[in-house]
């Protein structure tokens, strides 16, 4: 059985949960901040029924989660718990599993550790059948495996007979398929079916996306690449997959070019935390002498979302690098227009004016740093530069 509704209490109300964060208005807080318990205690007495159900049936009963949930601290107060493009980043990376039943002794403490791919496992081993011939891991500690040949369960597989075309879906299909959407776990722009030539299968571009994730963390760098591939042929436009492709092959070192197409596109698209990757490639570019690349890099992000100021800062500083002062002070300028309090900006205008010639543009630029800022001591020996 599967417990859609743990996550969606976390995606809507983990915000309100305590303590109250900033963005929270102390009146919503009071309103929802008490959901959660309210439902988790719900939660806790339908598993209860369950346990008496393996009880009287003699049977075991496994609980599993993929991953956990940020409820307290930790919480990523600024990007939203409902979007598609930042859900995820509420997601906690460890889940959870229990066994409980006949033949599974107690244990004190939180000692066993395991991976979600060993959930398949565990389930053969306790209904007694052989594990998987491509099925991953042993079973979780608690369930003994089944010495036995690997079966190929695969062969024997026969998918359900195909949905006429044109045949309407049932409204509950329909409403599965927008919780998902609305959770983040499928994009905006996602086929409801599966794609051409799937012969039967149900994979999702996310799916995808989830298997070249693990691939990834195992350092399993081709086949992680495969799977990415085969999300963005589902769906090209999903930038958690355009992303997690792109730091794979800078990783390897393989197609620069793609790798730096795939992350301007992924932060075009709406991708968390997307500037600070865009810089953080720039900066490793320049620390290995390419300011060039860094440039090129920095011109395709203004281009592509150019709201965020520190591109426009980090854009400027490599113009300057290369001698380009008058487009640097450009740069600066955009900066301190969409961040009219960042001292940074100024400062940086004023050096960039200094390269030019314009010691009295520098100098208000200097002035105005300095108002925002007055803890800048190089800053005011440069005014005082500018004053003899």
């Amino acid at each position: 059985m599967y417990l859609q509704s743990t996550d969606t209490i976390g995606h809507v109300f983990a915000p309100y949960a305590p303590p109250r964060q900033a963005a929270v208005s102390q009146q919503d807080f009071d309103r929802y901040n008490g959901v959660p318990e309210r439902f988790f205690r719900a939660i806790d007495d339908r598993i209860g029924q369950y346990r008496d159900a393996a009880v009287a049936e003699g049977a075991v009963l496994m609980i599993a989660s993929d991953h956990g949930f940020y409820w307290g601290e930790g919480r990523p107060a600024q990007l939203s718990s409902v979007a598609t493009a930042s859900a995820a980043k509420w997601h906690a990376p460890r889940g959870i599993y229990l066994l409980w039943g006949p033949g599974v002794s107690a244990k004190a403490g939180h000692a066993p550790e395991g991976d979600v791919q060993q959930v398949c496992a565990t389930l053969l081993a306790l209904l007694g059948l052989p594990p998987g011939r491509d099925v991953n891991g042993d079973p979780l500690e608690g369930a003994a495996p089944v010495k036995a040949t690997r079966a190929d369960y695969a062969a024997s597989y026969r998918p359900a007979v195909a949905r006429a075309a044109g045949a309407a879906r049932p409204a509950t299909d329909k409403q599965a398929v927008e919780n998902l959407k609305s959770l983040g776990y499928i994009g905006g722009s996602e086929s409801n079916v599966a794609p051409p030539g799937s012969r039967g299968t149900t994979r999702t571009a996310g799916s995808f996306n989830n298997e070249g994730v693990i691939q990834k963390e195992r350092r399993k760098f081709p086949q992680a690449i495969e799977a990415f591939e085969k999300a963005l042929q589902i769906e090209p436009n999903l930038a958690s997959a355009q992303w997690n492709l792109s730091d794979v092959l800078y990783a390897m070192g393989q197609n620069m070019d793609r790798s730096d197409d795939l992350l301007i596109h992924a932060f075009g698209g709406g991708m968390p935390d997307g500037a600070k990757h865009v810089i953080g490639r720039a900066m490793a570019y320049q620390r290995n002498g390419d300011t060039a690349r860094s440039l090129q890099l920095m011109n395709a992000a203004v281009a592509a979302n150019g709201g965020d100021p520190e591109l426009w800062l980090f854009r400027g500083r490599y113009r300057t690098e290369r001698g380009d002062c008058r487009g640097a002070a450009a740069d600066f300028d955009h900066a301190t227009s969409l961040s009219p309090a960042n001292a940074a900006a100024y400062s940086a205008s004023a050096l960039a004016r200094l390269c030019l010639g314009d010691r009295a543009g520098a100098r208000r630029a200097f002035e105005r740093a300095l108002q925002i800022d007055p803890a800048q001591p190089k800053i005011r020996d440069y005014l005082s530069t500018l004053e003899r």
